[in-house]
């Protein structure tokens, strides 16, 4: 019995501890893989993918990740305002990286239900992106890019990420 209850109050403090762990989306700051990121304002919240650190510059909404040791960038975007067929229409869109870097679309979009997949290329260069909408017209779009050989891993973090988010209904006043 000890034991059970002793397993319970573990299993409620790691609970608890997980919740607590939760840190808001702030230009300026620096969150490290695993942390679990939230936007309050547009009720999104995932965690951050182990190995990949996250921040949001100043003057920036966008989370720009990057992982020691592996190439390739990742960038987060929580949106407001989007239907299914915006969100749609900026995936289907290039997506420009700076230079002569400019992905294309590779493959037609893949939608389930409120979640779209997106394929991007430019020479040796692959960007992967999952979009998600959530109950009150927010989005959050998960985009990695960097060399064709890493376009698997790009595919496994943005399962992982979506496996993670958590939308909230958001009250406006």
């Amino acid at each position: 019995m000890r034991a059970a209850l002793i397993g319970l109050w573990v299993f409620a403090a790691s609970i608890s501890w997980a919740v607590d762990a939760s840190r808001e989306l702030t230009p300026g700051q620096r969150y490290d893989g695993g942390t679990v990121v939230h936007d309050s304002r547009r009720g999104v919240s995932f965690r951050l993918p182990p190995d990949w650190a996250g921040h949001i510059p100043q003057g920036s909404d966008a989370l720009l990740l990057n992982a020691s040791g592996q190439d390739g960038v990742g960038i987060v975007a929580i949106l407001d305002q989007m239907t299914p067929e915006l969100l749609a229409e900026r995936l289907s869109e290039p997506q420009d990286f700076g230079g002569s870097v400019i992905l294309q679309l590779s493959r037609p979009l893949e939608q389930d239900g409120t979640r779209w997949k997106a394929a991007y290329l430019s020479g040796n260069v692959v960007g992967r992106a999952l979009a998600l909408l959530g109950p009150d017209e927010q989005a959050v779009v998960y985009f990695f890019a960097g060399p064709r050989a890493e376009g698997h891993v790009y595919d496994q973090l943005l399962d992982n990420l979506a496996r993670t988010t958590e939308f909230e209904s958001v009250t406006t006043l």
